[in-house]
């Protein structure tokens, strides 16, 4: 199983990301505000968030890293 470290703040299995997003995008904001907050995962370590990751297990994770660095980590997975 592959991970990607979210900085030094979590990790999560790329196998199980099955979207992810720009955080300021209004679907995603729709996403985290409907999301329960039992499942949703603050991983910004109190920074900026910017991207938005759905898993298959309906967890949300919100992530300081932008959306290409995210891209490079899962294409290197």
């Amino acid at each position: 199983m592959d991970w990607i470290e979210l900085g030094n703040r979590g990790m999560v299995s790329a196998e199980r990301i099955i979207g992810v997003g720009l955080a300021d995008a209004t679907a995603m904001k729709r996403l985290i505000a409907t999301t329960q907050p039992a499942l949703l995962l603050d991983y910004t370590g109190g920074t900026k968030r910017r991207t938005v990751l759905a898993m298959d297990s309906g967890h949300v994770v919100l992530s300081s890293l932008a959306l290409d660095e995210i891209g490079r980590l899962l294409t290197e997975s």
